[in-house]
């Protein structure tokens, strides 16, 4: 089906300009004018009446307004902006502006229920003690720039900070708010750091179908012109960024305000994910959670143009422009391919701005490609044990695979994820360039730990997570010699992936991007009888013991209070740790090593969904050192692990005997070839009246030349 885009002219963006701005109120109780509205939203007057609000209205002090299951959005006299959610009731209580006198201004606002986010104008800025927006269970002052707010039918406030502070207050107390951080008020107490994952978020009732009550000029689609005016809204709302910020170093203006399209769902600007070769200030090449700007979308909101811009959806800082006024980037091979889109930047000037705001502007020559992709926010769901499939469905799905002047094609790109709480990847993927074929594999390496419970991107580092290409007979990629970095992130059912092959010699890097589709999640088998299963858990309820034949020191042993993750398939411990603000810390599990994959974990039991022991060997493994952070076993050293729910209550009177009922396999030293096993002759004698434990340790030697021999150790002593 053939997309009909629209496009902005010169004079239509000094209408939209004109259109977002109030310039100069005549009126004092006027309080600002509605830029969009979705659905039938009605504002109450403080003499009863009501009516319904449409684009382009003027809204009073006094007021209160009623969105229904629509939405509104505001721009206020003193340029502040304000978006109310589905189910919101909030009254403009008593508002006043002039701009001769900012100081003087005064913002009391009623937010009854619902939801709302918002960016200060002058207000919040010149005299901050003038505004205040009061709630069922306290105030919202501001100290900053931007916040959402959610006050929940059971009384609950929530208020998450995008940029800058705010402060809330009851009668019990009052808490300041830092970016990133969010808080709640509850009934009769004092405000507080909300739990853990936790967000002031929109309602999820869906606004009701636009109404027809636009006026944009009939050449204007109004849903792209709700696009536009947002775009100009944002960029004007960003005070931080000042045309001295836009100048290079001769003083010459490298940003321009240009017009562009962001898409949208009943009027909310959709959250992009976006990646490219163009590394940032953070080093990172996959940025979520953005608002990415096109140079044109349909009417219906799902095609769009060429990627033009990357605007920052937390604090509404323009990140990229490509609309350099002299010299912008040109775009090649720009496709579209379900939700996701991708392309090449090529021959033009682009800016962007570094994690401090400074803005950097470089030029691409004709020969200089930077494949980008770009797609609708999505995860996928941690912690269910299923697995779930990516592949590249077509050639045509891809940018070429480049390096400088060489044209190469990615003909495999095949991504597995098995979604336990710490989620696994497994690649294969191959391509061809300038007669040599490349590929590269690795199977269920663990991702960055991501504590919370969902998976929107993923990365692998060729070197650190033991990630390479080989070339076959051809010695290019000999002995780990081309290491592979492959990033992507989740849009709709599909993955953007992008990709970078380090190759030695002085050889230029091979990259490019793809858009990989996926098929429905399985549930993974497990070995271990989910009856008997150890459960993984992000709090610490475990306890742990090692012990090692490869004169590893582990110090705390045991260790307590560990959160532990177990493989889905296998049950085997995958990663033990101690949590603290959603971060994991003191690591103890087989990870990547110098280039050497994680160590294998075998002799996996299970006892009763209480305890689960085995042995990491050959390959990686962390335990927590403060003096190295991992190590390389071969196959001969051996960590032995055993983990499980400690009991809280011990009896004070009885005497109990613990028989054996399994173990792993023991390790021998100085007796090569050996065999040990622990026999059922084994047992714990613990008197907890008397405070006494004695131990029968009964082992049978089977050495591979001679007779079996039997070692008996037995003692007692205190139970401390």
């Amino acid at each position: 089906m053939n997309q009909q885009f629209s496009q902005l002219s010169g004079k239509g963006l000094l209408a939209a300009m004109v259109a977002t701005l109030i310039c100069g109120q005549s009126f004092a109780d006027v309080a600002g004018r509605v830029t969009f509205v979705a659905g039938k939203v009605t504002a109450i007057g403080s003499d009863g009446n009501t009516r319904t609000l449409t684009k382009g209205e003027l809204l009073n002090s006094g007021e209160r307004l009623d969105t229904g299951t629509g939405r509104l959005q505001i721009r206020f006299t003193d340029g502040s902006l304000m978006s109310l959610q589905p189910n919101t009731v909030f009254g403009l209580d008593n508002y006043t502006f002039s701009r001769n006198k900012p100081q003087d201004g005064t913002l009391l606002f009623n937010f009854i229920r619902g939801g709302i986010r918002t960016v200060s104008g002058a207000i919040g800025r010149v005299n901050r003690a003038n505004y205040a927006v009061k709630t069922p269970v306290g105030t919202i002052g501001i100290r900053g720039t931007g916040y959402t707010a959610t006050q929940e039918p059971n009384g609950r406030l929530l208020v998450t900070v995008n940029k800058g502070i705010v402060n809330i207050s009851n009668e019990f107390g009052n808490r300041d708010i830092s970016s990133g951080q969010t808080f709640q008020i509850q009934q009769d107490k004092a405000p507080e750091p909300a739990e853990s994952g936790v967000m002031a978020e929109a309602p999820a009732t869906p606004p009701q179908a636009q109404e027809e009550n636009n006026t944009d000029s009939p050449d204007t689609p109004p849903q792209v012109a709700d696009e536009i005016n947002l775009g100009l809204d944002i960029l004007q709302a960003n005070n931080d960024f000042e045309q001295s910020n836009q100048s290079d170093s001769q003083g010459q203006l490298n940003i321009q305000v240009f017009p562009f399209f962001i898409q949208s769902l009943n009027g909310v600007p959709r959250l992009s994910h976006f990646a490219s070769l163009l590394q940032g200030a953070s080093g990172s090449v996959v940025h979520q959670n953005i608002y990415a700007a096109f140079d044109k979308v349909s009417t219906d909101g799902l095609a769009v143009g060429n990627l033009v811009g990357l605007i920052d959806s937390s604090s509404n800082k323009l990140l990229l422009d490509t609309r350099n006024t002299v010299n912008p980037v040109k775009f090649n091979g720009v496709k579209q391919v379900r939700s996701l889109s991708f392309g090449e930047w090529t021959n033009g000037s682009m800016a962007t701005a570094d994690n401090s705001i400074n803005i950097n502007t470089f030029n691409l020559d004709a020969n200089t490609f930077i494949p980008y992709i770009v797609g609708t926010s999505a995860s996928q769901n941690l912690g269910n044990n299923q697995r779930i499939s990516y592949r590249l469905a077509n050639l045509a799905d891809s940018s070429p695979a480049r390096a400088n002047q060489s044209i190469g094609q990615l003909t495999q790109l095949n991504i597995d994820f098995d979604l336990n709480t710490q989620p696994l990847i497994s690649v294969n993927m191959a391509l061809s360039l300038d007669g040599l074929s490349y590929t590269a594999s690795t199977q269920n390496q663990p991702l960055n730990l991501q504590l919370g419970q969902n998976l929107s991107s993923f990365s692998l580092n060729g070197l650190q997570d033991n990630f390479f290409a080989t070339t076959g007979n051809n010695s290019l990629c000999n002995n780990k010699a081309c290491p592979v970095n492959l990033s992507g992130f989740f849009s709709g059912g599909d993955v953007g992936a992008i990709y970078d092959i380090d190759r030695p010699n002085n050889l230029a890097n091979i990259g490019g991007v793809a858009v990989l589709t996926g098929a429905a999640s399985t549930t993974i088998v497990s070995n271990i009888a989910n009856s008997a299963k150890v459960e993984s858990s992000l709090t610490g309820k475990y306890t742990a013991l090692f012990g090692n034949n490869a004169g590893i020191s582990i110090s705390p042993n045991p260790v307590s209070n560990l959160a532990a993750i177990f493989n889905s398939t296998t049950g085997g411990l995958q990663l033990a740790f101690h949590q603290a603000n959603n971060t994991a810390s003191d690591i103890y599990g087989a990870v990547s090593h110098n280039g050497q994959a994680a160590a294998q974990s075998t002799q996996i039991q299970h006892a009763e969904k209480l305890l689960t022991w085995g042995v990491w060997s050959n390959g990686g493994v962390d335990v927590n050192d403060p003096v190295q952070s991992s190590y390389g076993l071969s196959n001969a050293q051996q960590i032995h692990y055993i983990i499980g729910s400690p009991t809280l209550t011990l009896p004070t009177t009885n005497r109990v005997l613990y028989s054996f009922q399994g173990g792993t396999t023991p390790t021998v030293d100085g007796q090569q070839g050996t065999q040990a096993q622990v026999t059922n002759q084994s047992y714990l004698d613990i008197n907890f009246g008397a405070n006494t434990v004695g131990l029968n340790l009964n082992l049978q030697l089977t050495p591979t030349t001679g007779s079996s021999q039997t070692l008996n150790a037995s003692g007692t002593t205190s139970l401390l």
